[in-house]
């Protein structure tokens, strides 16, 4: 408990169709957060960087009725997360970690929150029908994720056995007032570059 101050600034380019449920389009986000702006007060000091992207493309589209249309759209993402401690001490809420919601879907995050670093990224990929276009749609995923000590180890000492990955079906209600996925997430990992599935999938 204490006090914990943060400034933001982030850049945003937009040219989704509908930014909750877009067909064609893509997004791409930088933002920069300094975590601690009162020294010897906050407890938790460090730089953080998050850059995302986003892409859509309509795959398939056809007519079937009056009130429905037959489509599939191939949705990639990829965003790298970077924290940069100004004291390693002073940091510890502030790493990185497979939640197992948004990124590595299906993971125990309590599992693997003991592999925490400095570095992290995201990646998936989905291919989505749409049953009510910004309602509802059925959906098939594949999650990669990526965590590392520190953020050069993410581009010079990245290997197979530093992902955890994770693919399935799922349900996704896409109103922005009510945003809900149901999945069935498979989860597997490479350990000295050989498959393994997760445990509780064995």
């Amino acid at each position: 408990f204490g006090i914990q101050n943060t400034a933001n600034i982030s850049l945003s380019l937009d040219d989704r169709d509908i930014y909750y449920d877009p067909s064609p389009g893509w997004f791409a986000n930088q933002t920069f957060s300094i975590v601690g702006l009162l020294p010897q007060l906050e407890s938790e000091y460090y730089l953080r960087s998050d850059t995302k992207g986003e892409i859509y493309f309509t795959l398939f589209e056809k007519p079937v009725s009056d009130t429905w249309t037959l489509k599939f759209v191939l949705a990639g993402y990829s965003g790298l997360s970077l924290v940069f401690p100004t004291n390693a001490e002073k940091a510890r809420n502030g790493y990185l970690y497979v939640d197992g919601m948004f990124n590595g879907r299906g993971w125990n995050s309590m599992e693997v929150y003991n592999n925490r670093g400095n570095a992290m990224w995201s990646s998936y990929l989905e291919l989505r029908m749409p049953i009510a276009t910004g309602i509802f749609a059925l959906d098939f995923f594949a999650d990669a994720v990526a965590i590392k000590d520190e953020p050069l180890d993410l581009f010079t000492n990245l290997t197979l056995d530093d992902f955890y990955f994770s693919f399935g079906p799922g349900m996704r209600f896409s109103l922005p007032q009510f945003p809900l996925r149901l999945l069935l997430a498979n989860t597997f990992k490479f350990e000295d570059n050989v498959f393994q599935w997760d445990r509780k999938w064995q």
